[in-house]
């Protein structure tokens, strides 16, 4: 195949100077957009227009910065330093023809992009559904490569093409220096030809007999029209040239019942196809039918009062496909099972109904696992299967004595098996218990799943309300496990500042004490007066957190509370019953922003916002710098270290070089290449 055209034009518009370093960040993928219009979108994240403690906007690239140190209060003038942009427009051509009309937007260019200073982007064109295509990108100066996206609902409908249905790499590599003219063709083939098993005729069957898809190892899977219930097996499907795996995706349901006509299930028939041109390939779909006796420990399934579950046939290693299970074992009798399978390697597994768990011993495990990691299934035969059952009882305490009464649900014991599922032991809300459990042998991970709710932060209740893992330990054999549940409460002032924490119009947000797992217990603040907490948690080392209220930066007189939380302190041993008191610092930092060293342009748009990151820990407050005037700022944050940039507006990226960055900049706390 060759080389897609590409020209390169100097359009003589002027540069801008990069005054300061620049980091235009935008997160990419092959997934197209959904605007059904030709237009031209840089992916940069977005704010909530005020001024607000939001979500994380920079798409996570900031947790590679190690932030500024911010430890008093002062003045904090920001500046957004000015980005050199270029304008790249072209024509976009279908093998060398016009685009052709479609009944839906025929797929996205994307171009990422490395800014000479800063991290990777992308912007996106997206391209519209009729008529000849010519496209404007503003990217940042330095080098992109441009990629073809096909438009997933286009190809839903019309696999066939015209457009291709997996994408790719248009231009590899392109110098951004200057604004210029940049011509690309998206290449297209039709691989087509019949589906046939075993060398014969596709049987007919009940219902759909399912698709092929074609994976390409670059990335991206495109699926044929499905094939209907009867009549003979063929396709025909639009591709990016390139490498692919080609596999038979089956109709589950059609082994409902037992085995069907045709495989039930997914799997690779055609592995490493490098496909450059358009032609015709058939393609044979191996089909194995596997049958057999399901017994437990040897014996034959003893009944039950609800389903024994079902067996589950997967792709061996971890390869994509398979994922067939067996309709489930009726509540008595001998168990059999047949399904229809692509043939290849599977893994074997157990799928548990915790349901029959209800304190006696059950016919198969409550716990769902592998039962044969791999066997080749290449010939059609009798695969019998016995699942192992050993059944664990005991008592469930908490600190060595029966479990107290609550108000309210005492949480549950997990029984987490490695590589395989979990069961689950309510505790119910009063008196004593004991439990009973048929499970998979094998290692387990025992943890309590509290019940968040018992603590509202007050009054601790006697029962922990922060979970976590109780014990690891392997289980072989069939026996008494007793498990305890150790408990500690904690007590306490809250602070600001050293100071009362002040009463307020707004939600105060919550002191978060976060152990490994599960171990999570926040404390509420509330908006009034407040004497100090009391929670009950199980023994452990924990991080302590402030995490600021979604209703944070409203700012004074109505909000004294810092905007945005952050982490107070780390690895606190509390293992015992007693007293942590938390005091919440806080900083009142203020500034101007302002644009290369002057003033913020006036816009018709908004210039974005300035995001804080507290680094490693999640976003702070996010400031509107609105479309017009001069924008000076006050938040109060925790101490510590932090990373400011600029989220910026990326509809700013429209057809000419802007007057003001139109993706995200990096302003403090983070170094640039």
């Amino acid at each position: 195949m060759k080389d897609p055209a590409r020209s390169l034009r100097n359009l003589g518009l002027a540069r801008l100077t990069l005054l300061l370093p620049l980091v235009a960040v935008g997160c990419g993928d092959d997934s197209s957009q959904d605007e059904t219009s030709a237009t031209t979108t840089a992916t940069t994240a977005t704010t909530d227009p005020e001024t607000t403690g939001g979500g994380d906007t920079t798409g996570g690239w900031v947790d590679d910065c190690e932030g500024i140190e911010l430890a008093q209060d002062g003045v904090l003038d920001l500046d957004v330093p000015a980005a050199e942009y270029v304008v790249i427009s072209g024509q976009v051509r279908l093998n060398g023809e016009t685009l052709p009309d479609t009944d839906a937007p025929r797929g996205s260019l994307r171009f990422d992009y490395t800014p000479t200073v800063g991290a990777p982007g992308s912007a996106t064109y997206v391209l519209g559904d009729t008529g000849a295509e010519n496209y404007t990108v503003v990217v940042p100066a330095g080098a992109a490569s441009v990629h073809y996206v096909p438009d997933e609902g286009l190809c839903g409908a019309h696999p066939e093409g015209p457009m291709p249905c997996t994408g790719g790499v248009l231009v590899a590599q392109l110098t951004l220096a200057d604004s210029g003219v940049l011509d690309v063709d998206i290449p297209a083939i039709v691989a087509s030809g019949g589906v046939t098993q075993d060398g014969g005729a596709l049987p007919d069957a009940a219902d759909d007999r399912g698709h092929l898809e074609f994976v390409a190892r670059s990335g991206g899977v495109a699926a044929t029209a499905a094939f209907g219930a009867d009549g003979p097996g063929s396709y025909s499907v639009a591709l990016f040239p390139g490498s692919y795996d080609v596999a038979f995706a089956g109709n589950a349901g059609l082994c409902a019942e037992g085995p069907a006509p045709v495989p039930c299930n997914r799997g690779v028939v055609l592995s490493g196809l490098t496909l450059e041109s358009s032609g015709v390939l058939d393609v044979d779909v191996p089909r194995v039918e596997i049958s057999g006796a399901v017994t437990v420990n040897g014996s034959p399934m003893t009944d039950g009062a609800a389903d024994r579950g079902s067996l589950s046939f997967n792709a061996a290693g971890g390869a994509e496909g398979g994922g067939l299970a067996t309709p489930p074992f009726d509540a008595a009798g001998p168990v059999t099972y047949g399904v229809s399978l692509v043939a290849g390697s599977y893994a074997v597994a157990l799928v548990a109904n915790p349901g029959q768990c209800t304190g006696d011993p059950a016919p198969t495990p409550c716990v769902g696992g592998p039962l044969l990691p791999s066997i080749e299934l290449t010939n059609s035969g009798v695969l019998d299967v016995d699942i192992p059952r050993i059944d664990v009882s005991g008592k469930i305490t908490l600190a060595g004595a029966d479990l107290p009464d609550e108000s309210g649900d005492r949480g549950a014991v997990a029984f987490g098996l490695d590589g395989g599922d979990a069961a689950s032991v309510p505790l119910e809300s009063t008196g004593a218990l004991t439990y009973a459990l048929s499970v998979l042998p094998g290692k387990y991970a025992i943890s309590l799943a509290a019940n968040a709710g018992l603590c509202d932060g007050e009054t601790a209740p006697s029962m922990p309300c922060g979970g976590g893992e109780l014990q690891t330990l392997d289980l072989n054999a069939s026996g008494v496990l007793d498990v305890d549940i150790p408990v500690v409460t904690i007590a306490g002032k809250v602070r600001l500042d050293g100071g009362a924490l002040p009463d307020q119009t707004v939600d105060r947000g919550s002191v978060v004490f976060a152990g490994a797992g599960e171990g999570s217990v926040a404390v509420p603040l509330t908006t009034g007066a407040f004497d100090g907490y009391a929670i009950t948690m199980m023994p452990g080392t924990y991080d302590v957190s402030y995490a600021a209220s979604s209703m944070d930066c409203v700012g004074l007189p109505d909000d004294a509370m810092p905007c945005g939380g952050g982490r107070l302190a780390t690895g606190i041993a509390l293992t015992s019953d007693g007293v942590y008191d938390v005091d919440i610092p806080s900083i009142d930092i203020s500034g101007n922003v302002t644009y290369a060293g002057g003033s913020l342009p006036n816009l018709t748009l908004s210039r974005g916002t300035v995001q804080w990151t507290r680094a490693g820990e999640g976003a702070g407050p996010a400031i509107d710098l609105g479309t017009d005037g001069p924008k000076s700022y006050a938040v109060a944050i925790i101490p510590g270290r932090w990373v400011v940039g600029l989220s910026a507006n990326a509809e700013l990226c429209d057809d000419s070089v802007p007057d003001f960055p139109c993706t995200d900049q990096m302003l403090l706390g983070c170094d640039t290449p």
